[in-house]
């Protein structure tokens, strides 16, 4: 079933990526819905982040353009915009309450599942995804250019929320129109292991190899490669079932 659907949305995701080429938003926003739809979002909350994040690749070309008119604010403007459209997605999928519900459910399985895990033991797995931000944060700081007009590290939210991964996703969009390779890992990174925690850190890092290779390989027009680094993508994402998905186009 998991395998199925993998290939199902590998090659949805990988048609998105040359439909946003070839500037078609409407089969854009078709296949980002059929993605959640497939994932069981309703009809409704399917279409309307399809839309949205049609919107939102619209608005980032627009800050791509401003990018090479050379006009910076008018460029983050439009970076910022799309980062709403990607909040709005958030909200329309109410991955607020899917976290809490998770976690109910964690709280409920616990006993069962790991009876000696002590409250000590969660504060200390807190700590510790806390730190992997914070080292993240550090990493930033020193392998950000010099001078380059980048929005601050401490502008970010380094606690676990949803609202977070559409800051992500618009830095690490941005990164990639700017050619800051680092920077793209690092964003990439962050949104998704804000989405799947610390438990899954492992997968947080197969993850963000899996996109770094299909940016790669959609540079060089191989679709089917594409393709079959996007089935890899949603395998392992839905080997874990997070109360959020990291994608957002």
């Amino acid at each position: 079933m998991n395998e199925t659907l993998a290939a199902t949305l590998g090659e949805l995701q990988a048609q998105i990526y040359w439909l946003h080429d070839a500037e078609d938003f409407t089969e854009l926003a078709s296949a980002v819905a059929t993605i959640y739809m497939k994932l069981g979002y309703t009809q409704q909350q399917a279409e309307t982040a399809g839309n949205l994040i049609s919107e939102a690749y619209q608005l980032a070309d627009d800050a791509a353009l401003a990018q090479q008119a050379g006009n910076f604010d008018k460029e983050m403007q439009f970076y910022y915009q799309a980062k709403d459209k990607l909040t709005q997605v958030e909200t329309t999928l109410v991955y607020q309450t899917s976290i809490a519900i998770h976690q109910k459910r964690q709280k409920a399985g616990g006993r069962r599942q790991k009876e000696n895990l002590s409250h000590k033991g969660k504060r200390y797995e807190a700590d510790v995804s806390f730190l992997v931000l914070r080292i993240s944060q550090r990493m930033f700081l020193i392998f950000c250019p010099q001078g380059a007009r980048f929005v601050p590290f401490s502008s970010f939210c380094l606690l676990p929320s949803a609202l977070c991964l559409s800051f992500y996703q618009m830095k690490w969009w941005m990164y990639f129109r700017h050619k800051q390779k680092l920077q793209i890992l690092l964003h990439l990174f962050l949104q998704n292991f804000q989405a799947v925690g610390l438990i899954n850190l492992l997968t947080a890092l197969k993850l963000t190899y899996f996109l770094m290779e299909i940016g790669r390989v959609h540079k060089l027009r191989d679709i089917e490669t594409t393709k079959h680094n996007a089935i890899k993508y949603w395998t392992e994402l839905l080997k874990i079932k997070p109360p959020q998905y990291p994608y957002l186009g």
